[in-house]
């Protein structure tokens, strides 16, 4: 029998595949992960294709297979396509498929506790603190002390005694199976049209493309939702692209509202932990509905039936390191490969995807007005020229005379502004001097929470100084312009009985801060919040549904 030969491609930056003896015995399909020998290392590849070996050439052989589930061949043809057309090699393109090393091993299996409904002997304060505030069950002993303010110990010990009960569950936790038939908003006529237009192309077979141009507040959302609900029917995974991750964080709702449970996210502030949960379940096919920023079209997905790619027209869709692609062109090159359905919905098309649709490339589905009476908010500009504010202050009269009738009526507001920080510039009175970065010419921003001094553009950071490095002129250093820190303190001195919070990434730098902070927004705990530009997205919006959010 003549010997086996495959082509691995390894996660690195090589022009394609190279060639392995295949052992006697091993069965390979391409997809399958593989460890073999390149150069003085073993890595981990994957096989790209399978074939027999030439007679009297001699080959390295494959170490050793990865007993998971393979790369789906949609995904190789992906791989190749997305590196020939954007010039990248093929290596560096698997690389963002393969993003979660660890998902190809098995979820690590712990021990998690729940009451068992039993008295388990004498309950002690602690036990029924345990019982009390440890929830919810089950979870690992771990989490249950620190939710119940007892140590680990009196959890293992409630256990032994017959109060919990311990069992082996995995770490990483399948994600909710979405119910596609819950009903959702009710929709209108336009509405309803428009969603009967995008349900009939998923529903048929083959690739197609929808461009769902509608106006803020028509209802885009809820129209792909139920494109979604019709993929998810016939037993497919749905990609829901956006911009950023973080859109999606007062979203989570109205898809758990619709579907009966939140989606798979994926972006890069998700921990190690969570990468791995969510790609093990893309791959095994048990992730139905993901929602995601442009990295999420490289996740394996063995059944994709349908991409969303929410405000297509947006820039942030863009990598532009690395691997350089469109992630809404490649979204519907993965369609076509895959031959299933891709919607692009945008109030603000872009012209690529315009033309496409009135040249008939493109099925158009077009939503022009809001439903029933709602109105866009109404948008005024101020001339500070006019009515300028009062000295050493930043807040027009009009803008405080807002804010006041917006907090008497029990209502909130938002000061957005694009400056980080207590102030963009600092200069010394006496010799003029702008504080800067080391050789640049970025000016230093004062940031007062922190006491420092921070270039946004290099990362440098020092002390705020207490005299002129230049002219060493004490106290002599005075902060010009606002920024969200300064707008904020001046804020609390119009509305003082107003609880004012500020929101940029150097006060709620991570997901779970963000989230904390908007659903304290959410629930009326927070009268007037400044944010900067950095984290503005993070906001809850008017939802394009037409619905305040």
């Amino acid at each position: 029998m003549p010997a086996q030969n495959a082509q691995v491609l390894f996660p690195v930056n090589v022009e394609g595949a190279f060639d392995y003896e295949v052992p006697h015995g091993l069965e390979l399909v391409p997809g399958d992960f593989v460890f073999a020998p390149i150069g003085q290392q073993f890595k981990l590849g994957v096989v790209w294709g399978t074939g027999t070996a030439e007679p009297g050439r001699t080959l390295k052989s494959i170490a050793e297979k990865k007993h998971c589930q393979p790369l789906p061949e949609v995904m190789l043809k992906f791989v190749d396509w997305t590196a020939k057309y954007n010039c990248a090699s093929p290596g560096m393109t698997l690389r963002m498929v393969l993003s979660s090393y660890k998902a190809l091993d098995p979820s690590p299996i712990v021990t998690h506790f729940s009451p068992s409904g039993q008295e388990g002997g004498r309950i002690t304060p602690a036990r029924q603190l345990v019982l009390d505030k440890g929830g919810p069950f089950p979870a690992r002993a771990s989490e249950i002390a620190q939710r119940a303010g007892v140590s680990a110990g009196v959890v293992r010990g409630f256990s032994d005694a017959g109060g919990l009960i311990a069992e082996s569950l995995p770490v990483d936790q399948p994600f909710g199976i979405p119910n596609p038939n819950l009903e959702g908003l009710t929709l209108s006529q336009g509405q309803s049209e428009a969603a009967e237009q995008l349900v009939a192309s998923v529903a048929k077979p083959g690739f197609t493309v929808s461009l769902l141009d509608g106006v803020t507040g028509s209802g885009k959302t809820e129209v792909y939702f139920e494109a979604a609900a019709e993929a998810l029917r016939q037993g497919g995974q749905v990609l829901i692209l956006v911009p950023e991750i973080a859109l999606t964080q007062a979203g989570m709702k109205r898809f758990k509202a619709r579907f009966g449970v939140e989606p798979a996210p994926w972006h890069s502030g998700l921990g190690e932990a969570e990468r791995r949960r969510v790609w093990r379940e893309v791959i095994t096919g048990r992730a139905k509905l993901v929602v995601g920023a442009r990295s999420a079209l490289y996740l394996p997905y063995p059944n994709l039936k349908l991409i969303v790619v929410d405000e297509e027209h947006d820039t942030s869709y863009k990598q532009e390191e690395g691997v350089i692609y469109n992630a809404r062109d490649m979204a519907v090159v993965r369609s076509m490969l895959a031959k299933q359905s891709v919607v692009l919905a945008s109030a603000t098309p872009s012209l690529e995807s315009l033309v496409n649709a009135r040249e008939g490339r493109y099925q158009h589905v077009v939503l022009p007005e809001r439903p029933g009476s709602i109105t866009l908010p109404e948008i005024d500009l101020i001339d500070l020229k006019d009515t300028p504010p009062a000295k050493g202050d930043f807040i027009s009269a009009p803008l405080i005379e807002a804010a006041e009738a917006v907090l008497s009526r029990g209502e909130q507001a938002m000061f957005y502004l694009n400056r980080r920080g207590y102030a963009p510039l600092i200069i010394c009175r006496a010799c003029g001097e702008k504080l800067k970065s080391p050789d640049t010419d970025s000016w230093l921003v004062e940031h007062r929470v922190t006491g420092r001094a921070v270039c946004h553009h290099t990362g440098f950071s020092m002390r705020m100084p207490k005299e002129c490095p230049a002219c060493h002129a004490e106290d002599s250093l005075t902060s010009v312009g606002p920024g969200v820190e300064r707008v904020a303190e001046e804020a609390a001195r119009h509305f003082p009985d107003a609880i004012i919070e500020v929101l940029s990434s150097d006060t709620s730098g991570n997901p779970n801060a963000i989230r904390e902070r908007m659903a304290r927004m959410e629930q009326g705990e927070i009268d007037i919040l400044v944010v900067s530009k950095d984290v503005g997205w993070h906001v809850p919006r008017e939802d394009d549904d037409g619905r305040d959010p």
